[in-house]
């Protein structure tokens, strides 16, 4: 017999507070609830094919390891081990796919940073608390990029705009996404790719499923072109 939707038990997904189209995309700001996006899409197959519903629960970044150690989450996807204090305290997937950190800047200018050493004395947009690429930081540290913070890519933009930073860093697809967003004629990726990474979800211990049930169905995602396909609906 099917069983009923509402009768399916729910996996339970994080998605960072601070997160920004397209990995999550609210139908209205005040919802908590992520109508549609990259993650909210990758989530819901994940979930189809274990046979679960998905639940989304908005965590600011610094309490998503905690939650996942204490199992008030069971998965937390779209990210690294590198970026948590305990990697070995969770189950790690296979890798959902590569990112970059990128830099957006005015179009034309984008050849015109493409070395780390291209970067002395320009004014870059950063995020609060965030960590960097090692020669990035060193350059901050030693005055050679003044750096201004930035709340949101909205923010970025005014301030590349109107000259108040030479480009704003940031995770390739919501770059790319932002310019598409009627920016195409104004803004660009510059060549210089501060680093590339692997992404992966991250299992609590808790969670109650066979770690290696969840790793079948992300290669299978992965086999078939889905999550391809998932970036591609956002960012063609």
């Amino acid at each position: 017999m099917r069983v009923a939707a509402a009768d399916k038990p729910s996996l339970r997904f994080s998605y960072w507070a601070e997160a920004s189209p397209p990995f999550v995309m609210l139908d209205q700001p005040t919802k908590k609830i992520p109508e549609t996006g990259v993650l909210k899409d990758l989530a819901d197959q994940i979930a189809l094919q274990l046979g679960r519903n998905t639940q989304f629960i908005n965590l600011p970044v610094p309490r998503i390891e905690p939650f996942l150690n204490s199992g008030g989450i069971d998965i937390d996807c779209i990210t690294q081990p590198g970026w948590k204090e305990h990697p070995e305290t969770m189950h790690w997937s296979p890798v959902l796919f590569t990112g970059a950190d990128r830099f957006m800047v005015k179009r034309s200018e984008g050849h015109q940073l493409s070395r780390f050493e291209d970067l002395k004395g320009k004014n870059l947009g950063i995020y609060n608390g965030y960590i960097y690429h090692p020669d990035i930081t060193r350059m901050i540290e030693a005055g050679e990029i003044k750096t201004v913070k930035v709340t949101d890519l909205d923010h970025a933009v005014q301030l590349i705009l109107l000259g108040r930073i030479d480009a704003m860093i940031d995770f390739d697809i919501l770059l790319e996404y932002k310019i598409a967003a009627g920016f195409e004629d104004q803004l660009e990726l510059a060549d210089l790719v501060a680093e590339t990474y692997d992404l992966y979800c991250a299992y609590s211990k808790h969670i109650g499923i066979d770690p290696t049930l969840i790793d079948g169905v992300i290669n299978s995602l992965k086999e078939t072109g889905a999550i391809d396909a998932i970036i591609k609906k956002y960012v063609p």
